[in-house]
């Protein structure tokens, strides 16, 4: 769906009083109208999130919002706090780490009511404003719908250094003219950037195959390196695959690398298999068995996806492992290993209820049915959760500043007063849903962009090795010294904090003692035979 422009051209940005563009602020309060009363449940209607360039404007959407709401009633549950991602409003500094399906851009500037410009775009002429910019612009997983009267020739770059508004220039280029505003020829300084033999061994082996592929597809830095055509449907294609070569080095991060950029490649379609250049090496014909194979299974899940939007949890994001038949027992092995973690998913906070009454409804036993609610709700979202986390997220909702012992005694018997079928099973003061253990639990959750939803010692050692072994799945092996700061920001954590580090350490001592890791001369690596996985 992309990013769609909505050119107003009457639109007149009030510089000298509001500073508002009010044509603006009511086409984006139009258009969430027109999408909240479309036919249909609320639960399967995309998420919605408006953005606007400045704390005016965003006050002045609100100000239209509210009558909207209070005329058509029927939408209000799409704004209340229980709803899975209720509608919000925000300005360009204050929206970093929301996300929803449809993001509404309000540019708000543009020529005054004598048609003059400025160049004054409030927050993006200061300096780091390109980086506002990009934040905003990538808020929405399905699509962008940018309201402007503002176009790309307004704005004069020579009364303006900012790097920032020549982003916005080029962003408003690409808004309105569509990808014909990128840049479409490659230098040869890019050929030779992309080059690499391993890519032109797979696309030849694939064409002798009776394959027809592309190289370097895509106009980003970090194309697709080799894809193949699907001979059914001009334009489309069966399978990306990617390759350990310039790409794949040029990540700044394993997080980039490992995570994100699959998921967002998944995110647009792609059925994606990683060719390791060590495999190839070794046997080129296996490996292209094991493509045509991967291919088969992703063209086969495609036709077979047919379940609702909302069927499975929009925060995970699956990846795929499965290879053709092994033929040894170290290869099956090692198929029964990779298996062993399957998702990795994106850490929500719960939304809870308030609660009236101050500090002490806590321990009123009169409440105590209410409060029991609340911790299912949190268990449910966020299980596993350490009892100081859980005891965080109520005190939030009971206006209580600090965690003492008493809080965590009164929220442990609440849990434990739960009844027996939906009390959580508790490993080293955390808890996991009812029938799940660190024996059983192969998933890692990260943190979004710019949140931190949980500290690193309320993690389990378990959630820590799964996501430890995922790094050296695509590592191989690496110092001991290094493994802590590279599952760490598998796990979304930015910085390599001294708590950060000693739970990271306690997890990566989780895998080696299950047997997943094996340390040897201070590198840790993966064994050349896998424990099986009833023993796990």
């Amino acid at each position: 769906m992309g990013v769609q422009l909505r050119s107003l051209e009457n639109g007149v940005y009030d510089r000298s009083k509001t500073r508002t563009n009010d044509l603006e602020a009511q086409a984006v309060v139009d258009e969430v109208l027109t999408r909240l009363t479309a036919e249909g449940p609320p639960e399967e209607k995309d998420t919605i999130g408006v953005v606007a360039f400045s704390r005016a404007q965003q006050t002045k959407i609100e100000d239209l919002l509210d009558i909207a709401r209070r005329d058509h009633p029927q939408i209000e549950c799409h704004f209340q706090d229980g709803t899975r991602e209720p509608v919000f409003v925000k300005n360009l500094e204050n929206v970093q780490g929301d996300e929803r399906d449809i993001i509404l851009f309000s540019i708000c500037y543009g020529p005054d009511e004598d048609g003059k410009v400025s160049m004054n775009f409030g927050p993006l002429n200061r300096e780091g404003g390109e980086r506002r910019l990009n934040v905003a612009i990538t808020r929405a997983r399905k699509q962008l719908v940018v309201f402007s009267t503002l176009r790309p020739e307004h704005i004069d770059l020579s009364r303006s250094r900012a790097l920032g508004v020549s982003h916005l220039k080029s962003f408003l280029d690409y808004a309105q003219r569509g990808p014909i505003a990128l840049p479409t020829n490659v230098t040869e300084a890019a050929e030779r950037e992309f080059k690499s033999p391993l890519v032109d061994a797979i696309a030849e082996a694939l064409q002798l195959a009776g394959y027809e592929t592309s190289t370097h597809v895509g106009t980003s830095g970090h194309p697709i390196d080799v894809a193949i055509h699907d001979p059914e449907q001009e334009g489309k294609y069966l399978l990306g695959i990617e390759c350990d070569g310039t790409n794949y080095r040029n990540a700044a991060t394993a997080r980039d690398r490992d995570r994100l950029r699959p998921a967002v490649l998944q995110g647009l379609g792609w059925k994606l298999y990683r060719v390791w250049s060590g495999d190839w090496l070794e046997d080129p014909e296996r490996e292209l068995e094991r493509i045509l194979s991967h291919m088969g299974t992703a063209n086969k899940q495609t036709t077979q996806e047919a379940t609702p939007r909302h069927s499975e949890p929009e925060t995970s994001m699956e990846t795929d492992f499965e290879d053709s038949p092994a033929t040894s027992d170290e290869e099956e092995g090692e198929e029964l290993f990779l298996k062993l973690v399957e998702k990795v998913e994106i850490y929500r906070p719960s939304v809870v209820e308030e609660m009236a009454g101050g500090p002490t409804a806590l321990y009123d036993e009169r409440l105590a049915g209410q409060i029991q609610t609340r911790i299912k709700t949190i268990l449910s979202v966020e299980a596993p959760i350490s009892l100081s986390l859980l005891c965080r997220r109520l005190m939030a909702r009971f206006d209580i500043d600090r965690l003492t012992n008493k809080v965590k005694e009164r929220v442990r018997v609440l849990v434990d007063n739960l009844p027996s079928a939906e009390r959580p099973d508790e490993f080293d003061s955390v808890f996991f849903q009812k029938g799940t253990s660190p024996d059983t639990y192969r998933i890692f959750r990260t943190a979004a962009l710019g949140e931190i939803p949980r500290q690193a010692d309320d993690i389990h050692p378990i959630e820590v090795a799964n996501a430890a072994r995922r790094v050296l799945k695509e590592q191989i092996a690496l110092p001991m010294a290094d493994l802590p700061k590279e599952t760490a920001r598998m796990l979304g954590f930015p910085r390599l904090g001294s708590r950060v580090r000693a739970a990271m350490k306690k997890g990566i001592e989780e895998m080696v003692g299950r047997g997943w890791a094996i340390v040897d001369n201070d590198y840790v690596r993966l064994p050349r035979s896998y424990p099986d996985l009833d023993d796990q």
